[in-house]
């Protein structure tokens, strides 16, 4: 006879090549975490006397928002330069690494975009870091800094990064 196919065959996949929109968003958000974490870490390392200093003076404020300036410094003028740019690995690396796992795992027609559905949990949890940065800071924040750093932090360097490990999933 004749079979109909569901439009929704399932709602946590995407349309385009069958990407598990939860596992590239729980990678996503476990990425940032990973990523405040090692920014932390090497923070207490010594390796950066002003980010060892500010981490020491407000350990989640200052990890939070050393992270957040790993994206931007480059755009907002902030940071050290020298170490900056060598701390911006620590994202670039982690998202390369997640969109590698995303792909490698779903193995979906499209590397890139399969390995760039990590933004979503990036994004989310930059937001919040952010929100948290607001709350705990009694609201010291630049709005204009916020929004370049949701752009940057949440939506660009998951995208590019995360695409670019999705690619090389799919070349493997």
């Amino acid at each position: 006879m004749f079979s109909v196919s569901s439009p929704v065959r399932n709602m946590s996949t995407t349309a385009t090549n069958d990407v598990s929109f939860g596992t590239g968003a729980g990678v996503g958000a476990a990425a940032w975490v990973v990523g405040v974490v090692l920014t932390f870490i090497i923070g207490q390392l010594g390796i950066s006397q002003g980010l060892s200093f500010l981490i020491a003076m407000a350990p989640i404020q200052g990890s939070l928002l050393a992270y957040q300036g790993i994206h931007t410094w480059f755009i907002s003028g902030t940071g050290g330069g020298g170490i900056f740019m060598i701390l911006t690995l620590v994202p670039i690396l982690i998202l390369i690494g997640a969109g590698y796992y995303v792909a490698s795992q779903e193995r979906g027609d499209n590397g890139f975009m399969t390995g760039a559905s990590v933004a979503a949990g990036y994004l989310a949890m930059t937001v919040l870091g952010l929100v948290i940065l607001l709350v705990m800071g009694g609201g010291a924040i630049n709005i204009v800094d916020a929004l370049i750093g949701i752009i940057l932090a949440g939506v660009v360097f998951p995208v590019v990064f995360g695409g670019i490990g999705g690619l090389v999933a799919e070349q493997a």
